[in-house]
């Protein structure tokens, strides 16, 4: 009459020995390397005023809005970078970044700025909602 439950993932054994083992452990016993799921997405982004370094500008505009709507979050700015929990974004300058849809540098008129972003697919909604 026991109702405790476990988390976990069975596993069978050579032996058809099973067992349950942690999903942290899978990989170890399985042999396996670890996967991990991402997701990313380069969006344009407009700058608010002018000045000689917008690229600076834009990330200390994205941290200060992120503050503002996620209270608690920590943020780490570091040059042209942005890192919230698992989501990164820096400065994209490529022409075509693969993970941007849609509009091209030129196309833009080559005003535009361009956001490129990864994070995990653990903080879905994170990512999405910066």
């Amino acid at each position: 009459t026991d109702q405790r439950t476990a988390d976990g993932v069975l596993v069978i054994e050579k032996s058809k020995k099973a067992k349950i083992v942690h999903q942290d452990e899978v990989s170890e016993v399985l042999h396996e390397k670890n996967h991990v799921v991402s997701l990313a997405y380069c969006c344009p982004v407009k700058v608010k005023g002018e000045s000689d370094d917008d690229d600076v500008d834009l990330i200390k505009q994205l941290s200060e809005k992120i503050s503002e709507t996620m209270s608690g979050a920590e943020i780490h700015e570091s040059g042209n970078c942005l890192q919230v929990g698992s989501f990164n974004g820096s400065l994209c300058l490529k022409e075509n970044c693969v993970n941007r849809r849609g509009i091209s540098r030129s196309s833009s008129g080559g005003e535009a700025s361009f956001l490129c972003c990864n994070w995990s697919a653990a903080d879905l909604e994170l990512g999405w909602e910066i």
